[in-house]
């Protein structure tokens, strides 16, 4: 009788704890398809690459100290930085499969994807990489026009008119967001800082360059913006040569021992992030006005658009650089946030703005838009991205939509922002391109 009893209880307990167990079930289904994922659009950054320059050129003139070997020349994707994009395809994979907008082992159908490049093999290697995580099995085409090297007009942001008075306009409004032309100004007592904090590391009065005059002490009073018709936005003065020196220390600290990759000296994190500050200044000065963000995106955003409109798509990965999340996010205005777990505060390196498609139940369009990035611990160590161990993600609020609380907005609010961003562009060369200013003069 006493083990008829234990069993009958127990099997009881197993009956509620099954029963109860079966409604969490179904209240987690209920969630997870309360939305269906249609398509995602990603536009990635390149991941780890080799400096844009070596020890035998600009920055091998800022220290007395040699680089390191990298496992790439100049420019050219590391195989670190293959691994973590892999490591990264192999996440969105099971995130994929997880809200069923792919089956396991993937072999997609014509015309359900799309993997597009810029003609730089550190894009075309992202891409490559990244297709090798997502779609192990699939035999996937990276598109790119052009020969290796040339320059894609989709991918290169480049200013197709200006004039002095829009010069002057970009000036005052980047002025009026990080207060640049004020010496006294928080964004210039933080260059300050990060100015010296880069020279120690770099000994940088001991190198050739600055004792042969070539360099001399970085201020942050010489910091000027340029804008040329078919070039991209540059930055004049001690940050651009602070940023050279910048980007090419947080690359050897992605790949090296921390230690090793600041020559010897023993940097906290905050330090690192200080760095990282003339890097992330850099990217906001020359990319994130949308005054010079709608010149510069704006057949990336006719890219977006269609890319989002095309029936049957369930795939976009659209592979180029920080200045295309920059200029995008720029053009957006979708500029007011702020990337946790990351030393790159705008467009991290091996990021991705992910814009989604969701379908409700009651048959509505919903879309997100976000920031999903490696942690810097993350991409350090390549460690892999799983649904229990994720990269970092940060929902992106473009102004003129209406989120809840999971970033979810009506899809019409979405693209009808992409698409005021890109008409904005002709409204701007009326006011600003050098017709207009040749007829108010």
């Amino acid at each position: 009788m006493g083990k008829r009893l234990i069993c009958l209880v127990l099997g009881l307990v197993m009956l509620i704890m099954g029963s109860a167990s079966a409604e969490i079930a179904a209240e987690k289904n209920d969630n997870a398809g309360s939305r269906q994922l249609e398509q995602v659009l990603v536009l990635s950054r390149h991941n780890i690459r080799a400096p844009l320059s070596n020890s035998g050129s600009a920055i091998g003139e800022l220290t007395p100290h040699a680089w390191m070997n990298w496992s790439a020349p100049g420019s050219e994707l590391t195989l670190k930085g293959a691994i973590a994009e892999m490591r990264m395809g192999q996440y969105f994979r099971k995130w994929l499969e997880s809200e069923n907008l792919i089956p396991e082992n993937y072999i997609p159908a014509e015309g359900e994807v799309l993997f597009y490049a810029n003609a730089r093999q550190r894009t075309i290697a992202t891409a490559r990489s990244f297709a090798t995580g997502l779609m192990p099995i699939a035999n996937v085409t990276i598109e790119y026009d052009g020969a290796i090297g040339d320059s894609n007009p989709v991918f290169k942001p480049v200013m197709d008119f200006t004039s002095e008075k829009y010069l002057a306009a970009v000036v005052e409004d980047l002025n009026q967001r990080y207060g640049f032309k004020d010496p006294d100004s928080e964004f210039n007592r933080r260059l300050a800082e990060s100015f010296a904090l880069i020279a120690d590391v770099l000994d940088y009065r001991e190198s050739n360059g600055f004792k042969s005059g070539e360099y001399t002490e970085w201020t942050t009073a010489d910091t000027a913006i340029g804008l040329t018709v078919g070039k991209e936005p540059s930055v004049k003065g001690s940050l651009n040569t602070a940023y050279a020196a910048a980007d090419a220390l947080l690359l050897q600290y992605y790949e090296e021992d921390a230690k090793d990759a600041a020559f010897g000296k023993e940097l906290t994190e905050e330090e690192w992030g200080r760095i990282a500050d003339v890097y992330s200044s850099h990217i906001a000065l020359r990319f994130m006005s949308p005054l010079v963000a709608i010149n510069g995106a704006h057949q990336m955003l006719e890219e977006i658009l269609a890319e989002l409109n095309h029936a049957g798509r369930k795939i976009t990965f659209l592979c180029g650089h920080d200045s295309n999340l920059s200029t995008v996010l720029g053009a957006l205005d979708a500029t007011d946030y702020e990337l946790t777990g990351t030393l790159e505060k705008r467009a991290p390196i091996g990021g991705k703005l992910v814009f989604e498609k969701w379908r409700g139940d009651d048959g509505a369009a919903y879309g997100r838009l976000r920031m999903i990035y490696p942690g810097t611990k993350q991409l350090r160590e390549t460690l892999p991205l799983t649904l229990e161990e994720p990269p970092m993600s940060c929902v992106i609020h473009v102004p003129g939509t209406t989120i809840d609380a999971d970033g979810f907005c009506p899809l019409p609010e979405l693209t009808d922002s992409i698409q005021k961003a890109i008409d904005a562009y002709d409204d701007l060369q009326r006011e600003y391109g050098e017709e207009a200013a040749d007829n108010a003069a």
